[in-house]
């Protein structure tokens, strides 16, 4: 029995999960899960943990209520000198499970055949758009060693649940270490992965903010 020839796109797809597998063994990647991201280098192990921020309109805020916020964004990065602070923002699929659950409920309880209709438009409408468009997700994330990540991820959530607001920030989850990772690599096939570094610049725009602050 002859074996079937594979197709040009099979062969292009095994050659991007080769090259993939390559790309992580080079970054030491052991695991990936709900609670982060686990290095292994030899006898090292470190591990990944960060925080997703939600977006703030400041075109909604005064200048005052603008300054307030830089403030405290500076002062919580001066808190967390001890540990290196990556910065990432990604582009991922719009969750809309909330709107999609609830015209779900909503058809289940209709007998009218004209509003079942309308409530299938706006749940086909909702896959949509969660199909074509992106939104951006904003996080923050330390590498630490097993040591002293608990420690600096208390340190980095209470800190800008301070800066941030209390309820425009939550810790990332699996999804969201996978995405960070998959914009990274600009690869489909994503399932365990690290990321590079996001350093801030040497010359801190929070410190021009206060220097514009004190000539006023």
């Amino acid at each position: 029995m002859k074996k079937k020839n594979k197709t040009k796109e099979q062969k292009k797809q095994e050659k991007k999960r080769k090259k993939l597998k390559t790309t992580l063994e080079w970054m030491n990647i052991e695991e990936i899960n709900d609670t982060g991201i686990f290095l292994k280098d030899g006898e090292t192990t470190k591990y990944v943990k960060g925080i997703c921020l939600t977006p703030i309109n400041i075109f909604l805020l005064s200048d005052k209520e603008v300054k307030q916020i830089i403030h405290r964004l500076s002062s919580t990065i001066d808190k967390l000198y001890q540990t290196t602070l990556y910065f990432k923002f990604i582009k991922t699929e719009p969750d809309v499970t909330m709107q999609t659950t609830d015209y779900l409920h909503k058809l289940q309880m209709v007998n009218n055949p004209s509003i079942a209709k309308i409530l299938q438009t706006e749940i086909d409408k909702l896959e949509l758009f969660r199909s074509y468009n992106r939104e951006v997700k904003f996080y923050v994330l330390i590498q630490e060693t097993e040591k002293h990540i608990d420690k600096m991820f208390e340190l980095l959530y209470r800190e800008f649940r301070y800066a941030w607001g209390q309820n425009q920030i939550r810790e990332m989850g699996y999804e969201d270490y996978k995405s960070v990772v998959q914009q990274e690599l600009c690869h489909e096939y994503v399932d365990e992965y690290l990321f590079t570094n996001a350093v801030l610049p040497e010359e801190s725009i929070f410190d021009e903010l206060k220097e514009g602050d004190e000539n006023e």
